[in-house]
């Protein structure tokens, strides 16, 4: 006797869904972490370094990546659940070290302008 299994083996694992729109407040509220939230840590990075350099730069394109970045992550959050992209877990300390590593980073950028421009005046480029 053989049995029908064909139900079994096209079941997906079930999973955690993600909400469209704690990713979307998530990147409202800090760049890049609407993607950090959807387990995409790499693409919230380099979200976060284009809304910081895009608003020191000129401040439109900064609010163009940032308003980018909260419907990326409102749309993937929606791919996520359709299947169409990879789940990835994600927890509050991930989200904490995602914070963190972006507040390292604005530090990090911070003594290097302070820096550089320590050393253009000391050159004579800037006044003292």
């Amino acid at each position: 006797m053989v049995s029908d299994l064909s139900h079994e083996c096209d079941a997906t694992p079930s999973h955690p869904r993600k909400d469209p729109a704690i990713a979307a407040s998530a990147s409202f509220v800090w760049g890049g972490m609407g993607q950090a939230y959807n387990g995409q840590y790499g693409k919230g990075l380099l979200f976060f370094i284009g809304v910081m350099v895009g608003s020191l730069l000129l401040l439109v394109p900064g609010i163009i990546v940032w308003a980018y970045g909260i419907y990326d992550a409102y749309v993937t959050a929606q791919k996520v659940n359709d299947g169409a992209v990879p789940y990835r877990e994600t927890g509050f300390l991930h989200l904490l070290g995602f914070v963190l590593l972006t507040i390292a980073l604005i530090f990090v950028f911070a003594v290097a302008t302070v820096f550089l421009l320590l050393m253009a005046g000391l050159a004579g480029y800037l006044p003292l």
